[in-house]
């Protein structure tokens, strides 16, 4: 987990931009939970901000929604490898995004349809940070819902 803290602190800082609310919520779960007894040494060492993170490997996705969170959080998708052209699919919105080495993508998985296809030859990995609602509510902290775009302080400067 130290070896990925520059990324993972990477995508702590564009969360606090485009998302601010769900931040500050999460920042202050992660807090609680390096203070708690059982929770410290390991929360110590976690340096994101999402409760979560899941690790996929060669993998297509089918389309699905992702019903651990809430609508209106969201979730980022850090994609690595040498794999070459593949898309992440939103077919409600009719929408395919290139999806190669390299690309981040915050959404709100638990709201929008998503797949990943094929993606021809190479190696694929998808880091998929996320929070869990139950843990987020163990600590009072679901308050954060939709972003408006008057939430974006950095636009009001």
């Amino acid at each position: 987990m130290r070896d990925s803290a520059p990324a993972v602190n990477l995508i702590n800082k564009a969360m606090e931009l485009i998302h601010p609310q769900l931040f500050s919520s999460s920042m202050a779960v992660r807090d609680e939970l390096r203070k708690g007894a059982l929770t410290k040494d390991l929360a110590s060492e976690w340096e994101s901000v999402y409760t979560a993170v899941s690790v996929i490997i060669n993998r297509t996705t089918k389309e699905h929604r992702d019903c651990g969170g809430e609508p209106g959080w969201y979730d980022f998708l850090l994609t690595l490898g040498n794999h070459s052209y593949t898309t992440l699919d939103f077919p409600e919105l009719g929408v395919q995004l290139m999806y190669n080495p390299g690309t981040a993508v915050a959404f709100c998985a638990n709201a929008l349809r998503h797949s990943v296809p094929a993606w021809g030859w190479g190696d694929r990995i998808c880091y998929a940070f996320f929070n869990k609602k139950v843990v987020m509510e163990r600590f009072g902290r679901v308050e954060a819902g939709w972003m408006m775009l008057t939430d974006l302080t950095f636009l009001q400067k």
